[in-house]
């Protein structure tokens, strides 16, 4: 091979990786994959004596800093710095309180509303309210809230608006230490994989021509 087709070959593969790599980084952008986040929090009593409120994990069932756990999976297509996330982001969900678990096969009324940060993957506000049954019925219900209170309850309800008013009549309790955790994006193995495999083949074809 003379030294002309030696630098035809090269740019040849430079544009070769080059597309390669386009095609990775667009597949990964255009249909962003799922992303799971795991949800964790502790069960956690409020008493107050004006007005009259208690809400307590024994009144439930449980006891203080009893877990509560659970996972949510978006569909990562509006994930992005400082990114409005909403209900129609959401793929699936589960929460399990210890009394009950709730999940998005279930609810009747659900409510998302986030924020994310400038990494576009840290939420800086997260509020979330499901329910299995609209008012006047009640049923099991959660409310979870990052940077706020969560509560829960086998008897509440969510207006028919969207469930930004979750109440009950029978007892429920608070949620404290609350957190989100990414834990994964589903395509991205399997973009990193598909760049490795491409670009070895890309380097043992040059080197076989090369000979």
């Amino acid at each position: 091979m003379n030294k002309h087709d030696s630098k035809v070959m090269s740019r040849r593969s430079l544009a070769a990786i080059g597309a390669l790599f386009a095609i990775v980084t667009m597949s990964a952008d255009a249909g962003a994959a799922p992303v799971v986040y795991n949800y964790s929090g502790e069960c956690t009593s409020f008493v107050l004596s004006q007005p009259p409120i208690s809400q307590t994990c024994a009144g439930v069932g449980l006891s203080d800093g009893d877990p509560i756990t659970g996972s949510i999976t978006f569909d990562g297509t509006n994930f992005g710095p400082n990114a409005s996330i909403n209900a129609n982001d959401i793929m699936s969900f589960s929460f399990d309180t210890g009394i009950f678990v709730i999940d998005h096969t279930t609810v009747s009324g659900l409510l998302v509303a986030g924020m994310l940060g400038a990494d576009g993957m840290t939420f800086d506000d997260f509020r979330m309210s499901a329910a299995d049954a609209l008012a006047p019925e009640s049923g099991n219900g959660l409310t979870i809230s990052l940077f706020g209170t969560g509560r829960f309850g086998e008897n509440m309800r969510c207006n028919i608006v969207g469930c930004n008013n979750l109440d009950g009549d029978d007892p429920m309790a608070r949620i404290s230490n609350q957190s989100l955790t990414r834990v994964s994006q589903l395509s991205e193995p399997g973009a990193l994989s598909l760049l490795g495999i491409g670009l070895a083949a890309l380097v043992a074809a040059r080197r076989r021509r090369s000979r």
